[in-house]
């Protein structure tokens, strides 16, 4: 490999790092099994926003998330939950 081909792949290892995160800044605040839960469930979806509402049962997580793959919105309610 050139020099000028080894400078470039270093240069560039780091953008496509920054391109494509792995961890989620939002559910990082979150405990562990519902980070696992989420990543399960929404694979390559962004959290957007994260609420915690402490019930009698104990606390109930609601994850607001998006694909950054796809443009536009949808939306519905099963059961009491909206989605």
């Amino acid at each position: 490999m050139s020099r000028v081909a080894l400078m470039i792949a270093m240069l560039a290892a780091p953008l496509v790092a920054l391109a494509q995160p792995t961890d989620d800044m939002v559910l990082a605040m979150a405990p562990k099994a519902v980070r696992d839960a989420c990543q399960a469930v929404f694979s390559g979806y962004r959290a957007l926003r994260l609420v915690t509402k402490n019930t009698p049962q104990g606390p109930t997580y609601r994850v607001t998330v998006f694909n950054p793959a796809v443009k536009g919105a949808r939306g519905g309610k099963a059961g009491d939950n909206y989605f």
